[in-house]
């Protein structure tokens, strides 16, 4: 584990695996993760500025990305 008392959080991009004829997945898979915040030992935190900023430089690095659903993603590290 690469912070192993730290949390973290950023945004990820996801796409649905093999969703049924209505377009409902319970499966999904991340394509994407871009951290924005190395918080502390028991949080983190961005703005809505960091996180377009993010997401702006994801759609640069990867233009596919804008085609996927896209989430905030953080961590538990405390949690067994």
């Amino acid at each position: 584990m690469l912070f192993p008392n730290t949390e973290w959080s950023g945004v990820a991009f996801y796409e649905k695996i093999e969703p049924d004829k209505l377009g409902w997945t319970e499966n999904w898979r991340i394509v994407g993760f871009y951290p924005i915040d190395l918080g502390g030992s028991a949080s983190t935190e961005f703005d809505g500025k960091e996180l377009m900023e993010m997401q702006d430089k994801a759609y640069e690095d990867n233009p596919e990305l804008r085609n996927c659903y896209k989430g905030l993603i953080h961590s538990h590290h405390g949690l067994a």
